[in-house]
């Protein structure tokens, strides 16, 4: 609820993006990034909650101390700057020779991974108007993480963008939901590195299945608060229902035409694609 109530405040707006998460352990973790603001202004952003979580009657225990730093964009993909000043923040390939390729940390969970599930849902503005919208949307992720861990991905929402880019976004394919979304909602689970007819690394089917029906759940109790949610294509559920409307919405009417006409014979075909 306090996150909630200060995301709305302070944070909803331009300069902030990337995610928090939250999870059955009682934690939310906070892994946001901001644009165009040196670290005084960062840290003034968050000093309401930071301030309460200090007080004794928060119940809140901190895991650690947060960390504010302010990181010129240039630098954001400088090696030899993350090798420095965060070196836990970059994985580095061991292979001889293959040093200077590397990647971020929280990434290498991806690699050889076997997918148990993954959903996505667009969560609307309107949940963050006024104290009862705010509280039926705590409710909300406090009941989906009961059932599993999932994170809110703001960058991915376009309603606190400035009026050009929402304009942009508006010549995509996009479903246009997304322009009066805040964030996204992503609960997913793997196993990896994982390699089917590979002794040793086999998919753990039953796992993958318990997984895959507590991700739903957990993305129903959100559906409750955001029925017409809709979901991002590249990062959604294989077997998404009504995936036309989710993906697209009122746009999919205007590409199922444009396919039609330019590849009347189904040429090329995706799964879940216009027309496919």
């Amino acid at each position: 609820r306090r996150f909630v109530a200060v995301y709305a405040s302070r944070l909803f707006n331009e300069r902030w993006g990337e995610s928090v998460s939250f999870g059955p352990h009682n934690r939310l973790a906070v892994n946001m990034v901001s644009s165009g603001m040196d670290q005084t202004a960062v840290k003034a952003a968050w000093q309401p909650f930071v301030a309460w979580i200090a007080r004794a009657d928060s119940g809140v225990t901190p895991l650690r101390e947060p960390i504010f730093a302010a990181v010129p964009a240039r630098r954001w993909w400088d090696e030899q700057f993350w090798r420095t000043a965060a070196p836990d923040a970059i994985a580095v390939d061991p292979r001889p020779g293959r040093d200077a390729d590397w990647w971020w940390s929280g990434d290498r969970d991806q690699v050889g991974q076997y997918l148990y599930g993954y959903e996505s849902l667009w969560l609307p503005q309107s949940l963050l108007t006024d104290d009862g919208a705010q509280e039926r949307l705590t409710d909300a992720l406090f009941s989906a993480s009961r059932q599993f861990d999932f994170a809110l991905h703001f960058n991915k929402g376009i309603a606190g963008a400035p009026s050009g880019v929402k304009a942009a976004v508006t010549h995509t394919a996009t479903n246009p939901i997304v322009l009066d979304s805040f964030a996204l909602a992503i609960c997913g689970d793997a196993q990896g590195p994982s390699y089917p007819g590979v002794r040793g690394h086999e998919p753990d089917v039953a796992a993958a299945r318990n997984s895959a029906a507590a991700i739903h759940r957990c993305m129903e109790q959100l559906r409750a608060v955001a029925p017409a949610g809709g979901a991002y294509v590249s990062e959604s559920n294989y077997f998404e229902r009504n995936w036309q409307q989710a993906y697209w919405g009122e746009n999919y009417a205007r590409l199922a035409a444009i396919k039609e006409r330019y590849d009347p014979d189904g040429l090329f075909r995706v799964h879940n694609g216009v027309a496919s």
